[in-house]
């Protein structure tokens, strides 16, 4: 139950694409296609992969850095992932667009894109080793920009 809950809350809190950073991850160009979010989603979930956590959340979007520290979300991330192991397969299961009301779940109000993945991870243990879902959102930003929003794993 604790490691839910660490999934739930720092997880789903945010993580935000770095601009013009291609070490990281760039912004997803605004004309909605939806190889452009799923290009980026590959990009958020490769970076955190690699541990380049901290990173991502230095580029947090304003709408939503507020929700998590970065000290906190690090630690949550971190715990949620390192047991896990290594993602020894990644599969994209759906992008899906939606309009989300402001103070619904707490969530900044606007428009949504999420990408989610059917991702194996080989844990250090046998019970550990399972199939798992993340989920990358994304916020269209007041300046047009569509940047990540979240990262929620299960």
């Amino acid at each position: 139950m604790h490691t839910m809950n660490i999934y739930k809350t720092a997880i789903l809190g945010m993580l935000t694409l770095m601009i013009g950073s291609a070490a990281y991850a760039a912004p997803v160009p605004n004309d909605l296609n939806p190889a452009n979010f799923l290009t980026s989603a590959n990009q958020v979930v490769q970076n955190i992969d690699q541990g380049h956590i901290a990173e991502i959340w230095a580029g947090a979007s304003v709408s939503v850095k507020p929700m998590v520290s970065k000290d906190i979300f690090v630690k949550n991330v971190t715990l949620a992932r390192q047991p896990l192991g290594l993602a020894t397969s990644r599969v994209w299961r759906s992008i899906q667009r939606q309009t989300i009301p402001a103070n619904k779940s707490g969530a900044p109000g606007g428009e949504y894109v999420s990408v989610s993945f059917q991702t194996q991870f080989a844990g250090p243990r046998v019970d550990v080793a399972s199939i798992h879902y993340e989920l990358i959102s994304f916020h269209a930003d007041a300046d047009g920009v569509w940047r990540l929003a979240g990262y929620y794993i299960q």
